[in-house]
């Protein structure tokens, strides 16, 4: 499956969709079993929990990553990779 381009005007709103895919959400709970239901970087497991792609690849849907380039994080973790990145 392939996403479409960022300079498309629906673009986000179509990525946004991904995410509630049904194989997106296998994906994310293979992970988070993973690791454990817990943040990779900090261990927490009382904040809510996301799975974060280490990086973006055009093209490539959410699920379409191999599970190496994903990780569970808190909502505060992932801000902060989030915002390092955009640095």
């Amino acid at each position: 499956m392939h996403i479409l381009n960022s300079d498309n005007a629906v673009y986000y709103d179509s990525w946004k969709k991904l995410y509630e895919h049904p194989l997106w959400q296998r994906k994310r709970m293979e992970i988070l079993y993973r690791d454990d239901f817990k943040c990779s970087r900090c261990g927490c497991d009382d904040l809510p929990l996301h799975v974060h792609h280490d990086y973006y690849e055009t093209g490539l849907a959410p699920w379409e990553y191999d599970n190496e380039y994903l990780r569970t994080l808190c909502m505060e973790c992932h801000y902060d990779a989030h915002m390092k990145r955009a640095a």
